[in-house]
Order: C-alpha cells, then structure tokens, then sequence
C-alpha cells in the first residue's frame, strides 16, 4: 500500500466521518454552551428528597429527580437534553446508583458521573456518615 492510499483512506475516514457526527451532534444540542448544571448522586436514604424540594422551591433551578429512571439508548444525550431544554438558569437533577447500573446498565457509573462533570455538570455526592442507621433506614 502506498503513502498516497493510506493519506486518501484516512482524510476520507476523517473528513467524512468526523464532520457527519460533529454535524449530527450539533444538530441535536446545538451550538451554544449548555447553561450551569449540577446532578445529586443519591445512594438511598441520604436527604436527596429533602434537598430535592429546597432546590425546586428556588425560582432559578430547574429541579427533576430520577431523570434516568427509565432506560434511554443514549444517557449521556439524554442528559444534555435535559440541561439545555429546561426553562431555569440553572438544571439540576438526581440520579441513584440503582438507575445507572440496573436501569441503564452501564458498566462504569463511575466514568458516567466522571463524563458529566468533565462536560460541565457540577457533581454532588450524599452519603450518610453513619452506616448503621443509612442501614437500618434502608430497610
């Protein structure tokens, strides 16, 4: 194979590739910036409900829990959906563990929670700092 045929393979694959999934992209979320974000990754019984109803009581958050409480074929996709179409400056919504590994069935939720941040998404993590009664409450 010649250096000419791998550089006409690869600006075809590039070329065409990339700028059909960049346009596709765009096309879905558009151009601008999303607004700020934030997601409360709820591990049961942590106060996520009672932060939940201080958060929708504020007049410039945009407030759902459990936004992936059903499966979606993209979460990620799913997600920047919800941020850019929601009517508050801010979005926020919460999300178990439950729902990223049964529903959604990722297998890093991890990476998932990692993937939203690094796109912007502010990450809140409750957990309660006695294990016995975030047991006993789970029963």
């Amino acid at each position: 194979m010649t250096d000419k045929a791998i550089t006409n393979g690869a600006s075809f694959l590039g070329r065409s590739g990339a700028g059909s999934w960049l346009s596709t992209f765009q096309g879905l979320m558009g151009s601008r910036p999303h607004k700020p974000s934030f997601v409360i990754f709820d591990i049961g019984q942590s106060g996520c409900i009672t932060l939940a109803k201080w958060f929708n009581a504020h007049p410039n958050i945009s407030f759902r829990e459990n936004i992936l409480s059903q499966m979606v074929r993209f979460p990620r996709l799913s997600v920047y959906q919800h941020i850019r179409q929601s009517a508050g400056d801010v979005y926020g919504f919460s999300v178990t563990v439950e729902q990223l590994c049964q529903v959604q069935r990722l297998p890093n939720p991890n990476q998932f929670l990692q993937d939203l941040h690094r796109g912007g998404c502010r990450v809140i993590y409750l957990n309660r700092r006695d294990a016995l009664r975030h047991a006993i409450a789970t029963l």
